[in-house]
């Protein structure tokens, strides 16, 4: 080992065996030059041109960079391959690594330099870099974006990318023998597929070593494939048809959901890559293979759709639609439940009756079975409906009013059908962890992961999950690495937080918003909206006055958490408005009861001056928000409210009280 070492530069070279191969690390090439080595700069692109194999790589060459760090020994396993993709005898492998792709072998171009031919190249390309361009474009975007972005009345329209979508369904399906076919949904006409046989082998062999250490997983997978052979999900063909016909070899493995203990799911790798294409990438978002047991390899096609392919989703939601509008006229009701409020497969609706549940689940039952799908695991809050409807054949309901049996997943939030509650729950793996139990601090990447894990799609703990934000956006600020712990201030606040988590588990939050006395008479809606240095918020309520009766519900909120650029807080409290204004234009839009009267409460004097001011004489910030808010809203409809009545200054202000709590 030979060591050169100045002001400017620090160059380690290893020179081994009789190929007296090379190693650089080096920060100046020219310095290197200067000892009289040769020093060769890798043309990536030449390379993948002429590599097959190399050729849909993410690889990119270093001409004209400048070396940042000197990895040592220490870390070799940085460089350890975890993935290859090998050529001819003499053609550079590529290999993936924890830092990226890189290229080992002889990269020379050409066949004359007989002494660069003998050093052998490194070549690496920083994907992890740009993973993490890729995370804090979407983390600017929904986190801390000056856009509010999630609600909004304007309407949409359809991308390219959906409309040709939807061009291909309308043209492609079509119903056969009572059920209905479709194609994928290709995104260009002419798609070149490499061959997927080979990689589709490897995946498929790590899979069968992991059943063969895994008995009991190996059971339920096999169960599941003869399953789908049996119910005609899949076929077998031919060595002669398989070579005939073009097909693509999907790579399976199984998922264990730790909120469904005992459910196992089948996933077809849709993602997985040949040459650097996957089938995903070559479909629109809008081949079953038993696991070897022998060196037998059996070949089968898919019959239906697949749990992982991007287009399933769209195609299975189309399908579903198309089915249900040919039975409008005879049963309106029941199509209705169909097209507006079904979400993928799940069903979600409400009645005055209990006849009438059990008619419409009936109807939707009948409906979508003419379309091959089968409704089940039917679930209310009314022992009669299931009763009535566990006499339906295949019909799957719930009847033990056990109290842990009573509390269902519904659309990621857990329903108690006895109580009628909405209620949270923090996922097992979560909460045996040391993480969340505060044992040990947790990394930026864990904290975010932890974070964006909390499903609450209508607000109801938004109150909880703004203080998550807004730590995030701290140690976001601090500089701290993805796998570095947190700071100790932001360990000191985490600990604060996860105090709470207990408590939420408690909350419980009455699914029905008006109960049945208090039905037609008059309903207000109320906003609260309010901001801080570290964010703004929304929040949204009913208000039912029956009479002296009044009875007040929570109908969902939106936080935002102030922009990363330095923002004025009046400025913030205008932000705030329009999410508010966004935020009651959606709520009234899903509402089916009619609302009497809209009001908007804020605590910013200079926010209402705004609103009643003739805007065109402030600046293009102020006139664009005053001008959307005023789109949904009339000036009349905003009001102002003390700081300590503010019900959203909550979510603005969590460390005012929950803090002094916990420290408590």
């Amino acid at each position: 080992m030979h060591r050169y070492e100045d002001e400017s530069v620090r160059v380690d070279l290893q020179i081994s065996g009789a190929g007296m191969t090379k190693v650089y690390n080096l920060r100046d090439v020219q310095s290197v030059k200067a000892l009289g080595l040769p020093v060769q700069t890798l043309d990536v692109d030449h390379l993948k041109n002429k590599y097959k194999h190399l050729r849909h790589l993410p690889l990119g060459g270093y001409a004209g960079a400048q070396p940042r760090l000197l990895i040592g020994p220490n870390n070799c396993g940085l460089g350890r391959a975890l993935r290859t993709r090998e050529g001819s005898l003499e053609e550079p492998i590529a290999e993936k690594t924890r830092l990226g792709w890189t290229v080992k072998g002889s990269g020379t171009t050409s066949s004359t330099d007989a002494e660069i031919r003998r050093y052998h190249v490194f070549q690496i390309c920083a994907c992890e870099e740009d993973n993490n361009k890729e995370i804090l474009r979407l983390l600017r975007q929904h986190l801390w974006s000056e856009q509010e972005v999630g609600y909004g009345a304007e309407c949409k329209s359809q991308s390219d990318d959906d409309l040709l979508a939807v061009r291909q369904l309308e043209a492609n399906t079509m119903r056969v023998e009572g059920r209905f076919e479709s194609s994928l949904l290709w995104r260009h006409k002419d798609s070149d597929l490499p061959d997927s046989l080979p990689t589709a082998l490897k995946r498929a062999h790590c899979l069968n070593q992991k059943l063969l250490r895994q008995p009991d997983l190996a059971s339920e997978v096999r169960r599941q494939l003869d399953e789908y052979v049996r119910k005609g999900y899949a076929r077998p063909i031919s060595q002669t048809e398989a070579v005939e016909s073009p097909y693509w070899y999907l790579p399976i493995f199984p998922v264990v959901n730790v909120n469904k203990p005992g459910k196992l799911r089948i996933v077809w790798d849709a993602a997985a890559r040949s040459e650097g294409i996957s089938l995903n990438s070559l479909l629109l978002k809008g081949t079953l293979r038993k696991y070897p047991e022998t060196q037998k390899r059996e070949n089968y096609v898919m019959q239906v759709m697949t749990f992982g392919a991007s287009c399933s989703p769209s195609c299975a939601q189309f399908v579903k639609n198309r089915n249900a509008s040919e039975f409008e006229k005879q049963y309106p009701s029941a199509v209705k439940c169909i097209l507006e409020n079904h979400y993928v497969d799940d069903m979600l609706d409400i009645v005055d009756t209990e006849e009438e549940a059990s008619n419409l689940a009936r109807t939707v039952h009948h409906i979508l079975s003419q379309a091959g799908f089968h409704k089940r695991n039917w679930v209310s809050n009314s022992r009669t409906v299931l009763e009535a409807l566990g006499q339906e054949k295949g019909a799957m309901v719930q009847l033990d009013e056990n109290a842990d049996k009573c509390s269902e997943n519904v659309l990621g939030m857990w329903w108690d059908t006895k109580e009628d509650m909405i209620r949270y729950r923090v996922s097992p793996r979560y909460k045996q962890g040391e993480v969340l139990q505060g044992k040990r601090r947790p990394t930026k990447r864990e904290f975010l992961s932890m974070m964006m894990s909390i499903y609450d799609p209508l607000g109801l703990i938004s109150f909880f999950v703004m203080y998550a934000k807004t730590m995030f956006q701290e140690i976001w600020r601090s500089g701290c690495q993805w796998d570095d712990p947190i700071l100790e201030a932001e360990w000191i606040k985490w600990k604060r937080w996860i105090h709470h988590i207990p408590n939420i588990e408690e909350l419980c939050i009455h699914r029905c918003y008006m109960p049945k006395q208090l039905s037609g008479h008059q309903v207000d809606m109320h906003t609260f909206v309010d901001a801080s240095e570290s964010g703004f918020a929304a929040v949204c309520y009913l208000r039912i006055k029956f009479g002296p009766t009044i009875h007040c519900c929570l109908l969902g909120s939106k936080t935002k958490v102030a922009p990363l650029r330095l923002v004025s807080i009046p400025r913030l409290e205008l932000m705030g408005a329009t999410l508010g204004a966004r935020l009651a234009y959606e709520v009234e839009m899903s509402l089916t009861m009619q609302i009497c009267k809209r009001i908007f409460w804020t605590d910013s004097r200079t926010v209402l001056s705004w609103l009643r001011s003739d805007q065109r004489k402030y600046k293009q910030f102020v006139v664009f928000r005053v001008g959307e808010i005023l789109d949904t809203t009339k000036q009349e409809d905003w009001r102002w409210v003390p700081t300590s009545q503010n019900v959203a200054d909550e979510a603005t202000k969590w460390t005012r009280t929950s803090a002094a709590e916990a420290d408590g």
